[in-house]
């Protein structure tokens, strides 16, 4: 589905007063992407991961394991 003009200005509103809060959504959602590949809600981020560990590129059980480890100790700070 397009994007509307008027969405296109909401949305560019919305971005320019919350900016920071903007950026943190956008990364974590990137990083559910990398957690959880949904082939139909990011098929791009889907094929990239498939290719890369399919090539041994990229090891996504030790990333999530890292990623976890992070998680868990960032947890305990807060």
């Amino acid at each position: 589905m397009a994007e509307t003009p008027a969405q296109k200005r909401a949305n560019k509103k919305y971005r320019d007063q919350h900016k920071d809060r903007y950026v943190c959504q956008l990364y974590v959602r990137h990083a559910k992407a990398i957690i959880d590949p949904d082939p139909d809600k990011n098929a791009t981020m889907y094929d990239h991961l498939q290719k890369a560990v399919a090539a041994g590129e990229f090891d996504h059980k030790k990333a999530l394991l890292e990623l976890r480890e992070m998680i868990d100790n960032k947890l305990k700070e807060l």
